[in-house]
Parts: structure tokens; C-alpha cells; sequence
């Protein structure tokens, strides 16, 4: 039951200095696929009571821009017809086996960076064996599944006008003019913020000192091909448990900020915090609290940055032939 593993990142290639490396682009995170003829597409069993061993190789490759960390992988096949045997690991650190089934092994991938702007590539064959025919069978058809569950985020910022004085009351020039922002492309992950709504609401105060809060209305989609859950559920996405209905199409607003006020900080009320993606018009609105922006602080440009963390999976199969030599 011997099996290799390849290692498709032999070295890491730094880009020159007078390059600008585009990380935060795109919407793929993970991308998976089986490996050349591992499995085969034809199998055929050499005696009526023997087993009939074969390898399959899956290519795993973080296109993204975050490091995923504790990734699960899930082999899966029909066990009337196949049983897996294991995984080869061979001390490779990016690799570990999950519980004694050996379905499962748990993998770890770095993203694009500016001194590795393609990500990490690894590959890993599992040993599976073709089962016995029946006495009374010469052909049947089968199925491979794999699938990788892993946490991740999405960073993305854009150039925002705050201006505070809305109704203009201020009898002064504006640097800038406060609008909504379009944003396309992704921000290298499969969760996307694709437009945000730029405002500035007056605070209805006492006194001479007034205060202002801008207010942002994130819209964001799923633009890859997988499932986006709960980010604490990663390891029950891969396996047995059934992820309940609310950690289903969930991601999580991590943070927004913008100079120097946060989230994070208590500067913002947002709501909701969780997102539930219904595949329309999916956002959540965050608004800076009364009393820390005043009025006469006037427009200015500054950058907004949004991060969003969710549990994402994708599933990969492949239908095989089997055949018995008579």
C-alpha cells in the first residue's frame, strides 16, 4: 500500500522590487483537482475474488490572499465497490492525518504574498482498493468524491469621501464628494464585496458642537462555486455532522475601519454581524456612533477597509468504469 506525495512548491520566487504585486484580487481561494490517470478513468479487476489496488492523487492550490490554516480534506468513495487504504504523508508538514478512518487529513496553505504572489501548491495521493466482483458481474460504474472545507477571509478596501458637512452649512471649498464606490474583480477570496453606499448622517444634538456619522451600506456576494458556512464550523463541514441551517450561506463581519476608527474599537454600530447570503441583494449596514465625528471636520478622503471571515468547501468527483477480466 505504498502512495507518493508531491510537493509542487519547490521554491518561491521573489518578485523584483519594481513590481507592484496585485494580491487582494480575484475570487478564488482554494483550487482543487484530481491528478493525471489518479484514479483512473477504467479499472479492471484481474481475478474474480482479488482486489484490485489503485492511487488518487488530488493537487491542492491556495489562489487566494489568505493562509489557510487548518483545512480538512474528505475522500470519499461508494464502499459496496472501494475501500480507502490511507494516506502517504511522508513527514509532510502541510499534512495530518484526521481520526483512524483514514478518510480524512487536515492540510495548511499559504496564500498569495508579496514574496510568493502565486500561493502554495501541494499534491497527496490516497490508496484506494477496487473490491471483489460478484460471481454473477463483469461491469459497474462507481464514483470519487473529494472535498476541502477551510477558513477563510476577504480584505477589501476602497477610497471613501467622508464628508460631514451634508448639507452644506460650512461656507467652505470640499477636497472631495462623497459617493458610492463599485468595486469588481474580488478581493482575492470567493466572498466578494462588490459595491459600497457612502452617507453621512446628521446628529441631532444641543450646543454649538455637532456631530456627524457616516453611514456604509457593504453589499456582498458569493462568486466562487462552493459553499460559504459558519467559520467555526470548518471541521463539521467535512464530515458526519450536518451543519445546522443558520450556519449555512453565513459569513461574518470581522471588521470595518477607516481612520483610525473601527469596529474593533467601538467606534461603529453594525447589524447585522453575521450575514446570512439569501443570493440577492445580500449587505449589512455599519454606521459610526453619535458624538465622534463633529460637523466641522468637513470632506476628506480616506480609505475604508472591510474583512470578512467565513467557512467555505467545494467538492470535486470523478465517475469511474469498472470492468472484471474473464
Amino acid at each position: 500500500m505504498a502512495a507518493l506525495l508531491i510537493s509542487g512548491c519547490s521554491g518561491l520566487k521573489r518578485p523584483s522590487k519594481d513590481i507592484t504585486v496585485q494580491i487582494h484580487t480575484g475570487t478564488t481561494g482554494l483550487a482543487m483537482s484530481f491528478l493525471k490517470n489518479a484514479p483512473p478513468s477504467d479499472i479492471q479487476a484481474t481475478g474474480e475474488n482479488q482486489r484490485t489496488p489503485f492511487q488518487v492523487g488530488i493537487s491542492l492550490e491556495n489562489k487566494g490572499a489568505y493562509d489557510i490554516k487548518d483545512g480538512h480534506l474528505l475522500l470519499s468513495v461508494e464502499r459496496n465497490y472501494m475501500e480507502i487504504m490511507g494516506w502517504q504523508l511522508n513527514d509532510n508538514e502541510r499534512f495530518t492525518q484526521v481520526g483512524a478512518s483514514g478518510e480524512k487529513v487536515s492540510f495548511k496553505l499559504k496564500g498569495r504574498s508579496d514574496i510568493n504572489p502565486t500561493g502554495e501548491i501541494d499534491s497527496i495521493f490516497a490508496n484506494v482498493d477496487a473490491l471483489p466482483f460478484e460471481k454473477q458481474s463483469i461491469t459497474r460504474s462507481a464514483s470519487i468524491r473529494a472535498t476541502a472545507c477551510y477558513g477563510y477571509q476577504t480584505l477589501a478596501s476602497a477610497s471613501v469621501c467622508i464628508d460631514t458637512d451634508a448639507y452644506n452649512l460650512n461656507p467652505i471649498d470640499k477636497s472631495c464628494t462623497a459617493k458610492d464606490i463599485s468595486l469588481s474583480g474580488g478581493q482575492g477570496g470567493p466572498i466578494s464585496v462588490d459595491k459600497i453606499d457612502v452617507s453621512v448622517l446628521p446628529n441631532n444634538e444641543e450646543g454649538e458642537e455637532k456631530s456627524a456619522s457616516p453611514q456604509f451600506v457593504v453589499h456582498i456576494s458569493n462568486k466562487g462555486d462552493g459553499l460559504v458556512f459558519n467559520k467555526d464550523k470548518v471541521s463539521d463541514a467535512c464530515s458526519s455532522a450536518n451543519l445546522k441551517t443558520e450556519d449555512i450561506n453565513t459569513v461574518t463581519l470581522d471588521d470595518i475601519s477607516f481612520s483610525g476608527y473601527s469596529l474593533k474599537g467601538g467606534y461603529f454600530e453594525c447589524s447585522p454581524i453575521q450575514i446570512r447570503l439569501r443570493g440577492q441583494d445580500d449587505k449589512f449596514v455599519c454606521k459610526v456612533k453619535k458624538g465622534i465625528i463633529n460637523t466641522k471636520t468637513g470632506a476628506y478622503s480616506t480609505t475604508l477597509e472591510v474583512v470578512l471571515e467565513y467557512g467555505y468547501s467545494q467538492t470535486i468527483s470523478k465517475d469511474l468504469a469498472m470492468s472484471r477480466i474473464i
